[in-house]
């Protein structure tokens, strides 16, 4: 390793992993002056960039930053730092583990849906970021004899996340998108959720119980006769892929080689 990439290998497992050899190897590499220790150069950049990922995610996690105060949030977020460092020069790929962080930590057990709501502003931001996609054209089905129907293998968009919890995150995001005052009612009914990006908009669709295991069927890419052969309420499979057509959740369809 020449000695440019050695100081770029040290930097970062100092900066970000705050590895005790890098940095000892960085001190031996860096110039020390008057106004600047060495010590004083490496805490500047671990500052800097440490910032640049508390910013990043407190874009990313706005509400749960509202539910926990930015003070305590940016606590998380550097002990999130040590735990879960970026390896992506793109901030925007950087976070994807903060639920299962947030799952964990006990510091935060009086907000329980923490970690939920989490899930669902990652889905948001990564859903955001994706391509638009285009929608199914429903007529194309009239084309298709009935065995080419049971051999076709629909899909989801690309943005879809299917999001279950215990708690009503989509009510929770949605009251803290303003200031307005809401009273949120926590009852123990589970959530069932499908996040998806629909012309340039990104819809959080509420969906029972049901519609979430046929969507999680039609996720698996089998053919559609093998999904009707896996669910019991098969008198409202009809009913259920005229809805996912009509609803935009599906937006694909290829016959099964």
């Amino acid at each position: 390793m020449n000695s440019l990439a050695k100081f770029q290998v040290d930097f970062i497992n100092a900066s970000l992993l705050n590895n005790e050899q890098a940095i000892y190897s960085l001190k031996h590499t860096l110039r020390e002056t008057p106004q600047l220790t060495t010590d004083a150069q490496i805490s500047i950049y671990t500052n800097s960039i440490n910032s640049g990922l508390v910013n990043a995610l407190s874009n990313i996690y706005p509400v749960c930053e509202k539910l926990v105060g930015e003070r305590f949030f940016h606590i998380m977020v550097l002990e999130y730092i040590q735990s879960y460092p970026s390896l992506s020069p793109d901030l925007a790929n950087y976070g994807a583990d903060f639920s299962l962080y947030l799952s964990s930590n006990k510091a935060v057990n009086s907000v329980p849906y923490l970690s939920d709501v989490a899930k669902l502003e990652w889905s948001y931001h990564r859903a955001f970021h994706s391509k638009d996609e285009s929608e199914f054209d429903i007529n194309t089905l009239a084309k298709y004899t009935a065995e080419q129907l049971t051999n076709c293998i629909f899909l989801l968009p690309a943005s879809h996340k299917l999001i279950q919890s215990n708690y009503p995150v989509d009510d929770i995001w949605r009251i803290n998108q303003t200031e307005n005052e809401e009273q949120l009612i926590l009852d123990d009914e589970p959530v069932y959720l499908f996040l998806y990006r629909k012309q340039h908009e990104i819809h959080i669709d509420k969906i029972t119980k049901i519609e979430f295991i046929f969507l999680q069927k039609i996720n698996s890419q089998q053919p559609f006769l093998d999904v009707c052969e896996q669910l019991t309420e098969t008198a409202e499979l009809s009913a259920l892929l005229a809805k996912s057509l009509q609803s935009g959740w599906i937006n694909k369809a290829r016959m099964a080689v």
